[in-house]
């Protein structure tokens, strides 16, 4: 039986000036390599771009 989710261990490179894509489409185009319908909840993307207080 397939598990509907699995934890991994990801090394993304830094952004630079030649490179601003954004943290979840870094994540997102690296998991894309490996899994079909990579799906990023906006819990998650709460998570990596917290509300300025």
């Amino acid at each position: 039986m397939n598990s509907l989710s699995k934890k991994i261990y990801l090394e993304l490179q830094m952004p630079g000036e030649n490179n601003t894509t954004s943290d979840k489409d870094r994540i997102i185009n690296f998991l894309e390599q490996e899994y079909e319908n990579v799906v990023m909840p906006y819990k998650i993307i709460k998570t990596l771009y917290p509300p300025m207080s």
